[in-house]
């Protein structure tokens, strides 16, 4: 148990409070800050229905890398056709190819590991922070690599751009030749 102060009242911004609602107050604080909400996702914005439906299609890709992982584990066989190294994809090859990076790279979840040029990779497409940062220069897309949707735009932004080999999995998969 966190001990509270002796006093009657604590100062918290100015103002005099009761030391019971203070800890009360912090406990939900916490408690909402460590549950993870699902694809990372805030919970103030997973209520917010026109977020959610503005971002079905990302959603939907989440999902059916999630959905290839289970069944397959790290490795989904992708059946799709081969693309060149430097391929700028339609969106539509983008989001064919995306759920199996993600399910390859991170298992769709919000991961962060050190990769083997001992740099961090986080979030469910793995973007290290050098490269989330052009990428974010050259889209505008805004966000962190860590936040799903947009880890999601992000990538489909990247394929659609010419940027397939960033991943491992790409070659793993053979989504590339």
């Amino acid at each position: 148990m966190i001990p509270l102060p002796n006093r009657a009242a604590v100062q918290v911004s100015g103002r005099h409070m009761n030391p019971k609602i203070c800890f009360s107050s912090l406990l939900v604080i916490l408690v909402l800050s460590l549950v993870p909400a699902r694809y990372g996702i805030s919970p103030a914005l997973a209520s917010n229905s026109p977020y959610i439906e503005s971002h079905a299609s990302e959603i939907a890709i989440l999902e059916q890398a999630q959905s290839l992982f289970h069944e397959y584990g790290s490795r989904p066989p992708y059946k799709g056709p081969a693309f060149p190294q430097n391929a700028r994809l339609s969106p539509d090859e983008a989001k064919m190819v995306l759920p199996y990076i993600l399910a390859c790279e991170s298992g769709a979840r919000n991961v962060s590991e050190i990769d083997s040029n001992h740099k961090w990779s986080r979030g469910p497409a793995q973007f290290q922070d050098a490269t989330w940062n052009a990428r974010q220069t050259e889209s505008g897309i805004e966000g962190k690599p860590t936040e799903a949707i947009p880890a999601v735009e992000m990538s489909l932004w990247s394929l659609e751009n010419g940027y397939i080999s960033q991943w491992t999995c790409s070659k793993i998969e053979r989504i590339i030749r």
